[in-house]
């Protein structure tokens, strides 16, 4: 028979065990890192599959604006231009120093080598004609740009004597000069009531190196 003593040790070792027993049982939750992230615990699988790293969000980028090219590249055809309507002239004498004075300013700034888009044709129909002009010559004439559409271009010479004529010649007209360059920019006539309305509208005039 046990003493007293081993008898009460025996009994706190059954005491212990089964506390330690119940301790053990208790399921217990796991610790929460800071930000919310349990450690040690496997995040659940995304129906959708893996989770990608966010985009990163910036300003955007200083540049030009869509559509906005350097001029020495632009090449693609000016929308469609607006006729001007054509009217009897109030005084050809006045239309005549108005081209003398543009033609004055084309001799003293006109550039070397430039192109510009000349749209030409009656009134229900325009041409765009790109045209690049090098000393006084022409060495490209496109059509739309399209350098596998070649055809005849005009000179900027060529559209003063257009208008030179046209003040002299026709009922109604309509006479536009560049205000820095002096190249006419409308030159558009008609010879009668109900004829044909001959135009020619120069636009997107680019300075080339």
């Amino acid at each position: 028979m046990l003493s007293r003593p081993a008898r009460l040790g025996a009994l706190g070792a059954i005491v212990f065990g089964a506390v330690l027993a119940l301790i053990l049982a208790v399921p217990r939750s796991p610790a929460v890192a800071p930000g919310g992230t349990a450690t040690g615990a496997v995040p659940p699988a995304s129906a959708a599959g893996p989770t990608r790293p966010a985009a990163t969000v910036g300003p955007v980028p200083e540049g030009p604006s869509p559509g906005s090219v350097p001029a020495t590249t632009t090449t693609a055809a000016p929308p469609p231009s607006e006729v001007p309507p054509v009217a009897p002239p109030p005084d050809r004498d006045a239309d005549r120093r108005a081209l003398a004075a543009a033609r004055q300013r084309w001799a003293s700034r006109a550039p070397e080598h430039y192109r510009y888009y000349v749209q030409q044709g009656c009134f229900c129909a325009l041409t765009d004609v790109l045209v690049e002009v090098r000393k006084g010559t022409i060495v490209s004439a496109t059509l739309g740009g399209d350098p596998n559409r070649p055809t005849t271009g005009i000179t900027v010479d060529a559209l003063f004597g257009i208008a030179a004529q046209t003040i002299d010649q026709q009922a109604f007209y309509a006479i536009r000069f560049d205000p820095d360059y002096g190249y006419p920019t409308v030159v558009s006539s008609q010879g009668g009531s109900g004829g044909d309305q001959m135009t020619y509208l120069v636009s997107l005039f680019t300075v080339l190196t």
